[in-house]
């Protein structure tokens, strides 16, 4: 039997009771999020079969296709860890800080309804670093590495839009040399 995860097992006994009570507020893109999880590595939506050719293709196996959603419990660990190893080679070898910012809860329905303002939330935390570098540095422009991720949802699974960032601890000045700041 292949393994299935907790909150998969959750959606597979709660879902269709959920989704009766509350079709109207479930936006599309979260069912169809839904629907891959659900059908995350069952046979029925595809597989590989591999046989060996040194018996003739007596012994077979099968290999359920996975559904690649990053809302996936294992799926989204895959594509988490290859995210992270890709940007590990890509970041610059100075020190960084980890920067969580968040909006008011006043504004969250906003968000919740208007996804595609998401974005601000990116332009406006890099801003907000930005400036801080800045005000360190008042006699230079300094360009700090900024990596950010919006996540929309808090441990509790509560819509909560908020910013992490990567930020290195300094900048490159006008003439690309490398400041630190503190």
């Amino acid at each position: 039997m292949r393994y299935s995860s907790k909150i998969k097992e959750i959606l597979k006994i709660n879902w269709p009771e959920f989704e009766e009570k509350y079709s109207t507020a479930i936006r599309e893109c979260e069912r169809e999020a839904v629907t891959k999880v659900l059908g995350c590595g069952d046979p029925k939506n595809g597989f590989a079969e591999y046989w060996c050719l040194d018996c003739g293709g007596k012994e077979k196996k099968i290999v359920p296709f996975t559904c690649k959603s990053r809302f996936c419990p294992s799926c989204g660990k895959v594509y988490t860890d290859k995210w992270v190893e890709k940007m590990s080679k890509e970041m610059v070898d100075v020190p960084h800080r980890h920067v969580v910012m968040t909006i008011a809860e006043e504004l969250r329905p906003y968000f919740y309804w208007h996804r595609e303002m998401l974005p601000i939330l990116i332009e406006s935390a890099a801003q907000v670093m930005k400036s801080i570098i800045s005000e360190k540095k008042k006699n230079k422009d300094l360009t700090p590495g900024i990596v950010i991720v919006v996540h929309t949802f808090g441990r509790n699974l509560k819509f909560n839009p908020h910013i992490h960032a990567l930020m290195t601890e300094g900048g490159l000045d006008k003439n690309d040399e490398w400041r630190p700041i503190s």
